[in-house]
């Protein structure tokens, strides 16, 4: 699958959402370029194979991609907001919970997928003397 084919199959999937968000339906910059190339990377891509990388897996490579394009629909369209003017409403917001909701239907198939990953917690101390010169304050976490 190559990443024509990864553009062509979000466009199918998700066109009406990207027109609707403003995201260029290109693979370039501020397009769909960066969501493939975080599902590529989050695939375990080096960087310096992102521009020609081809994935044989193709079901979990679209797991990823549809996972990060609704990331990349929510981030353009979280400006956002209900408009009420002399008792019109306009429900520019609808469209974000909407996209919520798909992303926890993307992150769910993820992890039904792909498992649960890891979070390694380190401990440690953090001086935030810079907030009260006169105690020191520390925080422990």
């Amino acid at each position: 699958m190559t990443r024509s084919d990864i553009v062509a199959y979000l466009i199918a999937r998700y066109g009406r959402l990207l027109a609707e968000a403003e995201v260029v339906m290109t693979d370039s910059v501020g397009g769909l370029k960066e969501p493939i190339d975080d599902a590529l990377r989050a695939m375990g891509y080096a960087e310096a194979d992102l521009a020609t990388a081809a994935p044989t897996d193709t079901w979990g490579s679209l797991i990823y991609v549809r996972y990060q394009t609704l990331l990349r629909i929510q981030e353009a369209i979280a400006d956002r907001f209900d408009v009420t003017v002399d008792g019109d409403s306009f429900r520019l917001q609808q469209m974000i919970d909407n996209v919520e909701k798909l992303i926890t239907k993307a992150r769910d198939e993820m992890i039904a997928t792909f498992g649960v990953a890891s979070l390694t917690v380190q401990s440690g101390t953090l001086n935030l003397g810079f907030l009260d010169r006169e105690t020191d304050a520390v925080e422990t976490f």
